[in-house]
């Protein structure tokens, strides 16, 4: 004979059932409950308890690390933390560690063939990142971890795409566009000349001015490219604000408007009103101070 613990509830009449019965199996033990209350609602529980030996257990180390328990209130008090700069060093680890398998997975699925940037530097980015871009966009009413693994996943789809291609996966590979770019204006793929890209870029503005046509947005992003490549914004601009704002849309790590603005404490309409200043103020000089710094045009 055997204790069972029959739970549910009865048909007719609602009423919770909690009963042990000592009985041969577990049919007999149903029979004697239905008998006392009546037809019982489908999924009620049948069990016996049973109890290990302390010797039974298992003694054995965790296989893998546990994650810090942290409520979502915490994660996003330390992440205020983290932007005010009054983090201790014990809740910037707890922080990290609290997203560091998100990271690391979503770095392995996204982040591969991507030699210049290692994936410790792009864990380091994706953590200030949760602090200073994600987590301001929170909302209670969300779960917060997946909230946080689909923003990184998009970013790192993003910086990934960047790396490789010009305009995301709707054009050619950035190699691809590289090496045409040199063919057909530098008639040297192998290597880029400076003074040569000069000329070019040099000679496309003075172009532009006397057929008085302008770049389109494709044309614009390489030119731009070009001059941030060669230094040449450093001669053309006195506004270390337009200098800056660049080399952060066109340089090697080139970020979008919306993404340096928040690093940066900036609006995206005043990142964009201080890119286009610099970017007119760029062909002004050159029209204006290196109209007869090259003999011929090059195209």
């Amino acid at each position: 004979m055997e204790l069972y613990h029959i739970k549910g509830t009865v048909v007719k009449t609602g009423a919770i059932v909690n009963e042990v019965i000592e009985a041969p199996g577990p049919r007999t033990a149903l029979r004697a409950v239905l008998r006392i209350h009546g037809r019982l609602k489908r999924r009620y529980d049948i069990y016996t308890e049973s109890f290990l030996e302390p010797n039974a257990y298992p003694v054995s180390k965790p296989s893998a690390v546990i994650e810090p328990v942290l409520c979502d209130h915490c994660v996003c008090r330390i992440g205020k933390t983290i932007r005010n700069g009054t983090v201790t060093p014990d809740e910037y680890r707890l922080f990290s560690l609290y997203f560091e398998r998100i990271i690391r997975s979503a770095l392995r699925m996204c982040w591969t063939d991507v030699r210049d940037v290692p994936p410790s530097d792009m864990e380091t980015e994706m953590i200030e990142r949760i602090a200073f871009e994600f987590l301001p966009r929170f909302d209670a009413r969300w779960k917060l971890r997946p909230f946080i693994r689909r923003n990184i996943i998009s970013r790192l789809n993003k910086r990934w795409n960047r790396k490789k291609y010009v305009n995301g996966n709707i054009a050619k590979p950035r190699v691809q566009i590289e090496q045409q770019y040199a063919m057909a204006t530098l008639r040297s793929p192998e290597k880029i000349d400076p003074e040569v890209t000069r000329n070019v870029l040099i000679s496309t503005a003075l172009r532009l001015e006397d057929e008085g046509r302008t770049l389109t947005r494709a044309q614009k992003k390489s030119y731009y490219q070009l001059i941030v490549h060669v230094g040449m914004h450093k001669e053309c601009l006195k506004s270390s604000v337009q200098i800056e704002t660049l080399e952060h849309c066109y340089g090697d790590n080139a970020t979008t408007e919306r993404e340096y603005g928040v690093t940066r404490g900036r609006k995206q309409a005043t990142v964009h009103r201080n890119k286009r200043r610099a970017e007119d103020n760029v062909l002004k000089y050159i029209r204006k101070n290196l109209r007869y710094s090259i003999k011929t045009s090059v195209f």
